[in-house]
């Protein structure tokens, strides 16, 4: 099967979570099906051909000095959320080629439809991944009402309406997702979601220190927000009841805050006692090795948290909120806990601290489920499935008369997101 991926903006920076949903689910669908992917240029190619060694990358501005650079007409709405017409350009020549355009994203989507205007198209699917109507609706007031944000509104609404329509397929990354982008744009959405590569086993054995973890990239509004509702509402509480239960214990207990970006705002929290910002590190796996259990106590942002699942992998128990914890299984048998009311969430953050053994136990469910049901190789699996079926389609179906077209338009590093 040869898949044609279009990618309008850089993937291989891959503390961006949708970039390195891209980049690992390519690197596995690469090993079992002809991936070719469109870059805008060679230094994005430089970047991300040796992270996708079975994948063919090429620049689509050396492509279009070979052709004719007959741009088809692209969406207006499409382009307000990035489009760049050398890649529409090449995609629309190198779609002849394919059997599937799977674009990620909806900076993305000019650059598939422009497949539609191929004799012979592929099938057409785009990867929402998060829904983009319910991150607008997670963003702080003053954002979403002013003109940029109630500009964005409007394109989002128009683009989940209309442009969405038009493609054979549309995956998100959680059911919520799906159900909320299958009401908007009339048809059935797939679902791919967010996977990792667990820790090895011995990370079900390995000491832990009393050490809570919150990890993100910390110039992300909704990690902001939480981290700074971790350090300042719910820490003090914490270890008021952790001194209380044992003194000792407390004395060592620490909150880690660890992402890249930090903002004003989150370097300030390391001027609370018992917290330390580390900025990005290195290898954000050892930290949650280290922990005795992580935290995503998100207030608002939408899809599923790679935060979660990293630390599951690592046999780190997670406490979150709804929001944190969405479109995964929840409960003591998968390692993640759920609490929204305040008093509660600091109270489940600092029992688990307190009580190694439970943690642990807690840990090694959440270690089987991410093994179980998450692992990259396993969601990319499902998404070559899920294009496959779309072609087989095509394949089966009897001949369509044929009528006139009109052109429209090594190791993966940690997420921080």
């Amino acid at each position: 099967m040869r898949i044609l991926v279009p990618l309008p903006f850089d993937p291989s920076d891959t503390a961006h979570g949708r970039n390195l949903r891209v980049v690992n689910l390519l690197a596995h669908m690469s090993g079992l099906a002809e991936v070719r992917c469109l870059v805008e240029n060679a230094e994005v190619a430089a970047r991300l051909g040796p992270m996708l060694p079975s994948a063919r990358v090429e620049a689509a501005e050396a492509m279009l000095s070979r052709s004719d650079r007959r741009l088809p007409r692209v969406s207006r709405v499409g382009a307000y959320f990035g489009s760049s017409p050398e890649l529409v350009a090449a995609t629309a020549a190198a779609a002849r080629q394919a059997e599937a355009v799977l674009g990620f994203d909806l900076p993305s989507i000019n650059a598939v439809l422009a497949a539609r205007s191929v004799a012979d198209r592929p099938r057409l699917i785009l990867d929402v991944i998060d829904d983009p109507w319910q991150t607008w609706r997670s963003g702080c007031r003053s954002e979403r009402l002013g003109l940029t944000g109630l500009k964005t509104a409007l394109c989002v609404r128009l683009a989940r309406r209309f442009l969405l329509a038009r493609l054979d397929a549309v995956v998100a990354i959680s059911p919520q997702d799906a159900a909320s982008l299958g009401r908007a744009c009339g048809k059935r959405v797939h679902v791919v979601p967010n996977g990792v590569d667990p820790q090895p086993p011995t990370c079900l054995t390995e000491p832990r220190e009393a050490m809570v973890i919150f990890t993100g990239a910390m110039d992300f509004g909704p990690n902001e927000e939480a981290a700074c509702f971790l350090a300042r509402q719910l820490w003090p509480g914490i270890r008021r009841a952790a001194a209380e239960r044992d003194a000792g214990r407390a004395a060592s207990l620490e909150l880690v805050i660890a992402g890249s970006n930090p903002t004003a705002a989150v370097r300030a929290l390391a001027g609370i006692p018992g917290v330390r910002v580390t900025g990005r590190v290195p290898d954000l796996g050892a930290w949650l090795r280290r922990a005795c259990v992580a935290t995503a106590p998100m207030r608002s942002g939408t899809g599923m948290k790679n935060k979660v699942l990293e630390a599951l992998a690592a046999a780190c128990p997670v406490v979150a909120t709804s929001a944190g914890a969405a479109g995964l299984p929840q409960g003591k048998e998968h390692g993640l806990l759920v609490e929204d009311d305040s008093n509660r969430l600091a109270e489940v953050i600092g029992a688990l601290a307190a009580d190694p053994e439970r943690a642990r136990r807690l840990g090694r469910a959440g270690w089987r489920t991410v093994r179980d049901r998450y692992a990259w190789a396993d969601c990319a699996r499902l998404m070559i499935e899920t294009v496959g079926e779309l072609v087989r389609r095509v394949r089966t179906a009897p001949a369509a008369p044929a009528g006139p077209r009109t052109g429209e338009q090594e190791a993966l590093p940690h997420a921080a997101s």
